[in-house]
């Protein structure tokens, strides 16, 4: 089982005039959000999960 916060964090969906995105809330609510885009083929999964804990933490 993973001790990332990332790894247990819920898959959410939002419907855009252009198709579905999907995102994921981890670290403090209170927080600024920062939004991560990748490239064209990129998925959530291909962020590296010790760097988003790293910005989770650093968010507040």
């Amino acid at each position: 089982m993973s001790s990332y916060l990332f790894d247990a964090a819920i898959t959410q969906y939002v419907d855009t005039p252009h198709g579905q995105l999907a995102y994921r809330n981890i670290g403090p609510w209170a927080g600024r959000p920062i939004v991560l885009l990748h490239r064209f083929r990129g998925t959530l999964d291909h962020w590296d999960t010790a760097f988003l804990e790293v910005l989770a933490a650093q968010a507040a």
